[in-house]
C-alpha cells in the first residue's frame, strides 16, 4: 500500500484548487502551443519575407502586451507564444538551413540539436514555474510533550574547527523545548578535537569505524543510533537560526504523509563569480534560481527535494526507504526521488533560516558542481524518475528538469566554437542569410527571453548565466559522459571551505582551457576582419558569425575574470550591515560612551562609523578595551571588544574592533547576533529590486575590465 493510500483521508493543508488551476493552465499551455506551433508550419515558406516580417512583428507585440499584464495567466499565454514563435523557427531550421557538404550538415545538425536542449529546457522550466507555492510556518502546540522529538544532525569530515563551531553553537540555542531536542555531531573524521568540542558545547558526539557511504552512510549510522520523530541536518558550515525548528516543526503535526520540509541555503559570503569580478549587489547569486524561483515552483508538483541540509526530515519516512541513499554523490536529491516513490509529500518553505559559506574558490566551486552533476546523471541512470511507477507525470517532468539541467556544458561549448567554424575552416553551422535570421531567429529569441523575465524577474540575467556556465562546461562534460556510460564510478567529496588566498592570482590549471579558447576567438576575429577588407562583397555571412563571436570573447573575458581569485585572509567572511551600535569604554575613571553604525561584522570583529565623532579620539580608540553594544529589531547585545585601527575617512571616523575574552554565553550571543544579521541585512541587499541586471553597458565595460585584469596577471 503506497503513503497516499495510507493516509488518503488525511486533509491536505496544501492549496489543491490551486493546484488544479495550475493543471489547467499547463494543459492549456501544452495544447494551445502545440497547435499554433502546428499551424505556424504553413508560415514558413508559402509566405514572402514581409508578409513572415509581420507575422514575427504581430507574435512580439503580442508577447509585449501579455507580459504587461500582473496575471498568472499572462504567464501562460506567453508561453503559448513562445512555443508557437519556437514551432516556426525549429520548422524553418530543419527544412531550410540543413544542407552543404559533410561538413556542414554535421555542424548545422548539432547547432539545431543544441538549439533544440536549450529549447527544451526552457519550456520544462515554464512548467516547473507555471505557479510557485509560497507557504507559511504553521504554529507548535502550547504543550512541550505535543511537540515531535528532533535529532538535531551535523555530519562532519576534515573541515576546520573555526568553521564547524558557529553551527554547533546555533544548533544547541535552536528555540524548542529541551525536552524534545537533542543535537548530534557526526564525526567521519573520528578527530580528538571535534569529540573535546562536543563535549565543551554539550552535544552528542557519534562516529564510526570507516567512511562507507560518505555523508549518506554517516547519516544512515546516526539514525541508528538516534530515535527522535524528526531529523533536522545542517551542514557544518550551515548556521541555523533559533526560529529553524519553530517554522519547520509544525508542518509535520498534521500530516503523516509529509516526510520533508526544506527550507532555503543562504550564503553570507560571496561565490568566486560574485567575488572575483566585483559586480557586488548587481547580480543575482546563482543559488537564487533554484531557491527562491525553482524549488517554489516544483512544491506545486510535490516534487520540491532534499538538498542536503537546512531541512527536517521524518525518521518513519526515511525508515521505510532504507535511510538515505547510498548509490549516488547526491544522496539528497535520491533519497527525496524514493520517498516521493512512496507517495510521501515534500513542502518547501521559502524563507532564510540557515545561513552557510558558498565555496571559497573557483576550484572548490567547480568540485561541487562536478559531484552534483556526476550524481544527478547517476540517479538517471541507476533509478531513472521516468520508470518510477509511484510518481506522477508531473514528477517526472520537474525530475528530468533538474536532472537534463546538468547537460549544459554541451549546447554552451558548442555555442562557444559555431561561430569559428565558419571563420576558420568555412563550415556552416547554419545556411542562412541575415535577413532570414531577423525574420526567424530574432522574434523567437525576444519573446523566450521576455518570458524567462516574467518567469524569472530579478533573480535570472541570461548573460550572467551564460557567465557562470562558461568556466563550468570545461569541467563538467567529461564527468557528464562520465556518469551516463558509467554511473557506479565517482566517489564523494567534500566541498573544502575556509580556505585562504595571499595575493590575487590567476589560478593558471583552472583557466588553461577558457584561455586557450579566448586566444581562438581573438584570433578568429582578427582572421575575419581580415577577410573582411580582403573580400569584396558577400558579407552577410562572415558578419554575423563575426559579431557572434565578438559576443562570445567578451563573455570568456568576464569569465576569466572569476578565474583570479581575490585575495583573503581574513578568517571569517565580513558581512555589510547597518546596526546602531554603541561603544562604552573607561577614561581615566570615567566611563564614556561613543554612538555610531556597525558597516561590517563577523565572528571576529566589527568596522564602526562614529556618528558625529571628533577627530581627537583617534588616539583614545588606538587598543582600547571597552564593550559594543548593539540595538536594532534583530536583536540587542552587548560584548567585550579591543577598539583599533581608527581612521578618518571624509571627514568621518571609522575603527576597527575585535572581539576578546568572552564567555561561552557570550560567544552564543555573537553566534546569533552576526548570522542574524546575515540573513536579515544580506538577504535584503541581495534579493532587493535593485537586483534587475538586463543588457547594459555596465556589462560590457566590465567584460573589458575583466580582459584587462586577465592580461595583467600573466
Amino acid at each position: 500500500m503506497s503513503v497516499s493510500e495510507k493516509f488518503s483521508g488525511i486533509r491536505s493543508d496544501s492549496p489543491e484548487p490551486h493546484l488544479f488551476s495550475a493543471v489547467r493552465k499547463s494543459l492549456l499551455v501544452i495544447s494551445g502551443g502545440a497547435t499554433l506551433a502546428v499551424l505556424s508550419l504553413f508560415f514558413t515558406d508559402p509566405v514572402s519575407p514581409q508578409e513572415q516580417f509581420i507575422l514575427g512583428a504581430v507574435f512580439c507585440l503580442a508577447a509585449w502586451i501579455v507580459s504587461r499584464q500582473e496575471d498568472q495567466w499572462a504567464r501562460v499565454a506567453l508561453v503559448m507564444i513562445s512555443m508557437a514563435l519556437a514551432g516556426r523557427y525549429f520548422s524553418w531550421r530543419i527544412a531550410q538551413t540543413i544542407y552543404g557538404s559533410p561538413l556542414d550538415w554535421v555542424a548545422s545538425v548539432m547547432l539545431v540539436l543544441v538549439e533544440a536542449y536549450a529549447a527544451v529546457m526552457t519550456f520544462l522550466g515554464f512548467f516547473v514555474m507555471v505557479s510557485p507555492v509560497r507557504r507559511t510556518s504553521p504554529p507548535l502546540p502550547k504543550e512541550e510533550k505535543e511537540c515531535p522529538t528532533v535529532d538535531v544532525m551535523i555530519p562532519v569530515y576534515n573541515e576546520p574547527v573555526d568553521v564547524i563551531r558557529p553551527t554547533i553553537f546555533a544548533a544547541s540555542q535552536l528555540e524548542y523545548p529541551l525536552s524534545r531536542l537533542r543535537v548530534w555531531i557526526l564525526d567521519d573524521g573520528r578527530r580528538k578535537e571535534i569529540e573535546a568540542l562536543s563535549g565543551e558545547l554539550g552535544v552528542g558526539y557519534l562516529t564510526r569505524p570507516d567512511n562507507k557511504g560518505a555523508k549518506a552512510g554517516n547519516l544512515n549510522h546516526a539514525l541508528g543510533k538516534t530515535d527522535g520523530d524528526l531529523i533536522a541536518i545542517f551542514d557544518c558550515d550551515h548556521v541555523p537560526l533559533p526560529r529553524f525548528l519553530q517554522k519547520t516543526a509544525g508542518f509535520f503535526l498534521n500530516r503523516p504523509d509529509l516526510a520533508l520540509v526544506q527550507t532555503p541555503h543562504h550564503f553570507y559570503s560571496r561565490d568566486p563569480f560574485e567575488r572575483n569580478i566585483g559586480f557586488g549587489n548587481q547580480v543575482p547569486g546563482e543559488p537564487d534560481l533554484f531557491y527562491h524561483v525553482i524549488q517554489p515552483g516544483m512544491d506545486l508538483w510535490n516534487a520540491a527535494y532534499f538538498c542536503g541540509s537546512a531541512a527536517v526530515l521524518r525518521r518513519s519516512a526515511l525508515k521505510e526507504i532504507g535511510g538515505f541513499r547510498t548509490e549516488t554523490v547526491t544522496e539528497d536529491a535520491h533519497t527525496s526521488l524514493c520517498l516521493h516513490d512512496r507517495g510521501y509529500r515534500s513542502y518547501y518553505l521559502e524563507e532564510a533560516l540557515v545561513t552557510g559559506l558558498s565555496p571559497d574558490s573557483m576550484r572548490d566551486l567547480i568540485k561541487q558542481r562536478v559531484r552534483w552533476c556526476r550524481g544527478m546523471i547517476q540517479i538517471f541512470r541507476i533509478d531513472n524518475p521516468l520508470f518510477k511507477k509511484g510518481l506522477s507525470f508531473p514528477q517526472k517532468l520537474c525530475y528530468m528538469n533538474a536532472i537534463f539541467y546538468w547537460f549544459f556544458s554541451i549546447p554552451r561549448l558548442f555555442f562557444l566554437v559555431a561561430p569559428l567554424l565558419y571563420i576558420y575552416f568555412r563550415i556552416y553551422s547554419v545556411h542562412a542569410g541575415l535577413e532570414d535570421m531577423l525574420l526567424y531567429l530574432l522574434p523567437y529569441l525576444l519573446v523566450a527571453q521576455g518570458s524567462s523575465l516574467l518567469f524569472y524577474r530579478s533573480r535570472r540575467s541570461l548573460l550572467w548565466s551564460i557567465v557562470y556556465e562558461i568556466p563550468l562546461s570545461f569541467y563538467l562534460i567529461f564527468p557528464a559522459f562520465t556518469a551516463l556510460l558509467f554511473p557506479k564510478k565517482g566517489t564523494f567529496h567534500v566541498t573544502p571551505k575556509g580556505t585562504r588566498t595571499d595575493s590575487d592570482r590567476l589560478d593558471f590549471p583552472v583557466a588553461r582551457p577558457a584561455i586557450l579558447l579566448f586566444a581562438l576567438n581573438v584570433g578568429g576575429l582578427v582572421l575575419g576582419v581580415q577577410q573582411f577588407l580582403s573580400r569584396p562583397g558577400g558579407h552577410s555571412m562572415l558578419l554575423m558569425n563575426l559579431f557572434w563571436t565578438g559576443f562570445n570573447t567578451l563573455l570568456i573575458g568576464m569569465s576569466l575574470g572569476a578565474m583570479i581569485e581575490r585575495r583573503q585572509v581574513r578568517r571569517h567572511p565580513r558581512i555589510s550591515v547597518s546596526s546602531a551600535v554603541a561603544f562604552s569604554y573607561e577614561e581615566e575613571t570615567v566611563c564614556r560612551v561613543l554612538f555610531g553604525r556597525c558597516r561590517d561584522i563577523s565572528l571576529g570583529g566589527v568596522r564602526v562609523q562614529v556618528t558625529g565623532g571628533d577627530r581627537s579620539l583617534a588616539s583614545v580608540l588606538n587598543d582600547h578595551p571597552g564593550r559594543l553594544s548593539f540595538f536594532g529589531n534583530h536583536m540587542s547585545a552587548s560584548l567585550p571588544v579591543t577598539a583599533i585601527r581608527p581612521k578618518p575617512e571624509e571627514g568621518k571616523l571609522f575603527f576597527s574592533a575585535r572581539f576578546c575574552d568572552m564567555t561561552r554565553e557570550e560567544e552564543g550571543v555573537l553566534v546569533r547576533l552576526v548570522f542574524g544579521l546575515a540573513v536579515s541585512e544580506e538577504d535584503l541587499g541581495r534579493q532587493g529590486e535593485k537586483r534587475s541586471f538586463t543588457l547594459k553597458k555596465d556589462f560590457w565595460q566590465k567584460s573589458l575590465l575583466q580582459i584587462e585584469r586577465f592580461l595583467d596577471s600573466i
